[in-house]
């Protein structure tokens, strides 16, 4: 189990359980729950990646991660990160971003809306998969296990997940902005 959050009200514990699966040899992660005295229950499956779990601040909400895309969405080539919220005791599943990023960091606002970190995907290679150079403009350029970073920065962003609007940026420029932390007032 990795990312243990509890509820506001402290009664039970949502997590992320990463397993492979035998058949296709892939990874999934989802999102499981459990109170004291109770055996944990996964309320998320199929195919995805789930995780960053985030309660809202009354405790009926979860945001959180996934590599599920929005209904109407076209498949994408390449596994793209949006943010969704569910029912805190399980249920249906809304994507809210529609975006060819990488996202991180969900956090609640008291007014219900989320503010969470983006970094939009550079646009696929065409052709040869290897560039025959690259323009480097930053000190950190490559990560580990990642290679070379997108060209776009991490900025902070709102979405009201009632109104259906695309994600608001709070921040810009040549910097990152990641870890969003909101004061309860």
């Amino acid at each position: 189990p990795q990312d243990p959050r509890v509820s506001p009200d402290g009664r039970q514990v949502t997590f992320t359980l990463r397993t492979v699966n035998r058949d296709t040899r892939k990874s999934v992660t989802h999102l499981w729950t459990g109170a004291p005295g109770t055996p944990a229950r996964a309320i998320t499956s199929g195919p995805f990646k789930d995780f960053s779990p985030r309660y809202s601040a009354d405790g009926k909400w979860l945001a959180f991660i996934t590599t599920r895309q929005a209904p109407g969405d076209d498949p994408s080539p390449r596994e793209r990160q949006q943010l969704a919220v569910m029912p805190a005791a399980g249920g249906e599943i809304r994507v809210l971003t529609r975006e060819d990023a990488s996202i991180a960091d969900p956090a609640w606002t008291p007014s219900g809306h989320l503010v969470f970190a983006m970094r939009r995907n550079d646009p696929p290679m065409q052709g040869d998969k290897s560039p025959a150079a690259i323009r480097v403009t930053r000190l950190t350029y490559k990560a580990n296990g990642t290679g070379y970073l997108p060209q776009d920065r991490w900025h902070l962003y709102s979405i009201d997940p009632e109104d259906g609007s695309p994600p608001r940026p709070l921040t810009e420029g040549d910097h990152d902005d990641q870890h969003p932390l909101v004061s309860p007032d």
